[in-house]
């Protein structure tokens, strides 16, 4: 007999591995009954399901937009335990949509007006991404594209991020925007149909506020790749003088309690998948879209130090972004500002400048590197003091300058990710000391050290 040893970090690794295979077995065989329910104030419907295919009927259901939904949802309870470490992915076939709307629906709870996501088809070929951030608030939306029938369309959640898809004329996926919205523990997802506005087009007397729509060939994942935090983790770790953060995911989370210089909480996730290493250290395995700010707004002269890799090469959609000196004050919407140094294209690193009132892009540098699409660990290390920016890749000076034109001068730092698939390993934030400072200070104590002996002396 053989026998096999493996350490309790790989047991634990496998255990989650195996669950994972579980929980996506159990969604694919469909066996759970569909829930069905229509609303709004004369909302009525109906559901037919047939293997793999589904009809709803729906009347007096104008549509899902505005504070209050009106609309017809087939729904199933969806588990969502560990936020970023879970993912739900529903892809289903729309036949054809004479009037009103229908899509995929993820909600929060089924109260009318629920916090949701929604990838929604229209009647005239239009394909939107809606969602409602808090309950009974208002319903924003962003355009995904134009289809034509029969369409493929796709919504994937990953801790608050959802992404939305369509299938084109080439059968290729067509990637949306991204938003992101709280749905908590679990949601329900589905299928919904809304019967349109009086002045929507496929009105006539027969049909008036009535409409059907047909869904077919869905499938329904979920997965989950968690692995608990250490237990009574204490960080050994000397912090190095002028430490402002620091961050190397040795305790196995984001989010434990309470916060310091070497535990910061990440805002904005509350689970992360942070594997082993095969040194036994652990990382962060941060997949799809993201975006999370760090440290003190009153941040100045500071450098960040990212260690990262690429497991897998980047798609043409991927973008790592860091953002420096970051700057929104809620109230006043043109406060927006910051320096943004990002890594796409597999080889490109770009310094650009970021304010609000119209969305402004300042360019300031774009430089090619060796692709960095090789699996290797990289650090990139961006500098900001005064006026003055440099970005090093792997020790070496690759963008350097000045900001003479209005520089951000203060701001924490964020870091969002797009299309992503990265391996971040360690992250350090260090205070820059202004040397020229540093020595006026000294200069004025001498200074005024000596004056003060000499009136010493003098009164002796």
């Amino acid at each position: 007999m053989t026998l096999i040893n493996i350490t309790w970090k790989q047991l634990i690794m496998l255990t989650a591995l195996t669950f994972v295979g579980t929980l996506h077995a159990a969604d694919k065989t469909g066996q759970d009954e569909w829930r069905f329910a229509s609303y709004g104030k004369d909302a009525k419907g109906s559901i037919t399901v047939d293997s793999n295919t589904m009809t709803i009927k729906t009347e007096n259901t104008k549509n899902a937009f505005f504070e209050s939904d009106e609309y017809s949802f087939a729904y199933k309870e969806q588990p969502f335990l560990h936020d970023d470490c879970s993912k739900s992915v529903i892809t289903v076939k729309i036949d054809d949509i004479k009037k009103g709307s229908a899509g995929i629906m993820m909600r929060s709870t089924d109260s009318q007006s629920s916090p949701n996501v929604h990838l929604e088809a229209t009647a005239t070929g239009d394909l939107f991404v809606f969602f409602r951030q808090e309950e009974g608030g208002s319903t924003s939306y962003r355009r995904v594209g134009y289809i034509s029938f029969p369409v493929e369309i796709r919504l994937t959640r990953q801790g608050n991020s959802f992404l939305s898809h369509y299938k084109n004329a080439a059968d290729e996926w067509v990637k949306g925007p991204a938003v992101f919205v709280d749905l908590g523990e679990k949601h329900l997802s589905g299928f919904y149909a809304c019967s349109g506005n009086d002045n929507q087009i496929g009105y006539d007397v027969n049909s008036f506020r009535k409409m059907q729509v047909t869904f077919r060939d869905w499938a329904i994942e979920y997965s989950d790749n968690f692995i608990p935090a250490e237990d009574n983790f204490v960080d050994k770790e000397p912090i190095a003088p002028n430490t402002l953060l620091r961050e190397n995911f040795a305790d196995g989370s984001l989010c434990n309690v309470p916060a310091s210089i070497v535990n910061p909480i990440w805002n904005g996730i509350k689970f992360a998948e942070l594997p082993y290493a095969e040194d036994g250290s652990r990382y962060w395995r941060k997949r799809g879209d993201g975006i999370y700010y760090l440290g003190d707004k009153k941040w100045a002269d500071y450098e960040i130090a990212v260690r990262l890799s690429f497991p897998e090469p980047t798609v043409s959609t991927s973008e790592f972004s860091v953002q420096m000196r970051y700057q929104n004050i809620a109230m006043y919407s043109k406060m927006l500002k910051y320096y943004g140094v990002s890594l796409k294209n597999g080889n490109e690193i770009t310094l650009n400048k970021y304010k609000s009132g119209g969305n402004t892009i300042e360019p300031l540098q774009k430089v090619k590197v060796d692709s960095y699409n090789d699996g290797s660990m990289h650090e990139l290390r961006i500098r900001v003091m005064d006026k003055d920016y440099e970005v090093l890749w792997d020790g070496e000076s690759v963008i350097k300058g000045s900001d003479t034109k209005e520089p951000i001068t203060y701001g924490n730092v964020g870091l969002k990710f797009t299309d992503c698939d990265i391996n971040l390993y360690r992250i350090e934030v260090t205070e820059i000391k202004d040397e020229s400072t540093e020595i006026l200070i000294t200069i004025c104590w001498i200074i005024t050290t000596r004056k003060s002996l000499i009136i010493l002396l003098n009164n002796i």
